[in-house]
């Protein structure tokens, strides 16, 4: 059976990597840089230390790394500020049925807070919600299995359950995170956002859904025959 269901945050739980994507992008280009799509995506999901250093390697040392981080975020909260990030296909459907068949849930996130806490609540998702990891709260980032470990914890002193990562299910949507819930001992679930599938990807991914709402019947059959490990 399934003990849990972890999430990712943006991108998975919230549609708001495109945003951030674009916000990327806008502020290198005020300084004369220009990030492509596929390398802004290959950063996201991870702590800002882990994107300081893909960021420095791919762009060079003179690369004004602060400086474009500020203004990323400035872009980003202004525009939540006024508007509340949408929330993916599914997710309230699964959020609303996992807490009526009394299956504890939590968020592991890289956003920091209060940042992560303030889009959660806005978008209403907060009181479906056992926990709250964010990125300040653990010493390693994404694809380090840390916040989703510190997730069970949290679970755990929360229910006063024991949880086996074999028995919980990690909804992702980078590879970052897909490689963070393996290494936490997990079953990683892929829900594709702003990139698809990839062959490479399958020894870490347990699963691919199309939606949130997809992991229904997924649990569902593990009252039934074991899916494959």
């Amino acid at each position: 059976m399934i003990q849990a269901v972890l999430f990712d945050m943006d991108g998975t739980l919230l549609d708001s990597e495109r945003l951030s994507v674009v916000a990327w992008q806008k502020a290198a280009a005020r300084l004369g840089y220009e990030l492509s799509y596929d390398f802004t995506v290959s950063f996201h999901g991870t702590t800002i230390e882990m994107v300081r250093q893909i960021v420095t390697e791919g762009m060079g040392a003179d690369f004004p790394f602060e400086e474009v981080l500020a203004d990323a975020h400035r872009i980003s909260a202004e525009y939540f500020s006024a508007h509340p990030a949408p929330v993916k296909p599914g997710a309230r459907k699964l959020l609303t049925w996992l807490r009526k068949r009394g299956i504890p849930c939590a968020v592991a996130t890289s956003t920091a807070s209060p940042r992560a806490q303030q889009l959660l609540e806005n978008a209403g998702l907060l009181p479906f919600l056992d926990a709250v990891v964010t990125g300040d709260m653990v010493r390693h980032g994404k694809p380090a299995p840390d916040s989703f470990e510190e997730a069970l914890r949290r679970l755990s002193a929360h229910t006063g359950r024991h949880f086996l990562p074999e028995n919980v299910l990690v909804a992702e949507d980078s590879i970052l995170g897909l490689k963070a819930a393996r290494a936490a001992g997990c079953k990683p679930v892929l829900i594709p956002d702003l990139q698809p599938m990839r062959k490479e990807w399958e020894p870490i991914v347990y699963t691919v859904c199309d939606s949130l709402a997809d992991l229904i019947p997924l649990i569902e059959s593990f009252a039934g025959a074991e899916p494959r490990p």
